[in-house]
């Protein structure tokens, strides 16, 4: 009598030593423990290269075993975290190499599920200069993936999202959601009014539906 095979569920979280991992790894292991059949999967990339031509500056660069090493300590010390938020199988991975392009080759390994990465806040600069390893995974991945950041609205930096109402999440947090908007903004959040702003005059003008 043949048996069908247990279909598995492949997570795949990428940490490295920042404050950020302790984030990923909380959030892929509530995804992991909400996937019958899951397993997860830990990788850590570290982005190492030989300063050959500058000895001065290769002498305070960390050795390719010190990486190794430390690389394989992060590894051991996450895993024991995951291990305490998730009873499935846990499993360490370490590379070595461009971030993106190892989270997107271990996953592609793998015939994961879902991706697991973090995403720091980068200013224009920056996001340059380095890119984005969370904007270049899901660009380039062929499977979902779940950018892990904590929320943080009171330091939104984006100029065209206005912050919250601090009145309406008060009072969203006293009513546990029953009641969204405070007094001053419940006139405007009509039901079936989805925005305060009219419609254009081109567009649906009269339309009570998307018009208070």
């Amino acid at each position: 009598m043949s048996t069908v095979p247990i279909e598995r569920r492949v997570i795949v979280a990428a940490i490295d030593d920042t404050p950020l991992s302790t984030y990923v790894v909380d959030n892929a292991c509530e995804l992991a423990s909400r996937t019958p059949n899951a397993e997860l999967h830990l990788l850590h990339v570290f982005e190492w290269m030989p300063r050959s031509g500058a000895p001065a500056e290769a002498s305070f660069a960390p050795s390719s075993s010190e990486m190794l090493e430390k690389g394989r300590k992060l590894l051991e010390d996450v895993s024991k975290v995951a291990l305490e938020k998730f009873s499935g199988k846990v499993t360490g991975h370490l590379a070595a190499g461009t971030a993106w392009r190892e989270i997107v080759q271990t996953a592609t390994n793998l015939n994961a599920d879902l991706i697991v990465v973090g995403s720091r806040k980068l200013n224009a600069v920056q996001r340059f200069l380095l890119g984005s390893v969370a904007t270049q995974v899901a660009s380039k991945a062929q499977c979902p993936v779940f950018v892990a950041r904590p929320k943080d609205y009171a330091a939104a930096t984006a100029p065209e999202i206005e912050p919250p109402c601090p009145d309406c999440v008060t009072h969203q947090k006293e009513t546990n959601g029953a009641e969204l908007w405070c007094a001053a903004h419940s006139k405007k959040h009509r039901p079936h009014a989805h925005t305060y702003s009219e419609v254009p005059p081109s567009f649906g003008v009269g339309s009570m539906l998307f018009r208070p």
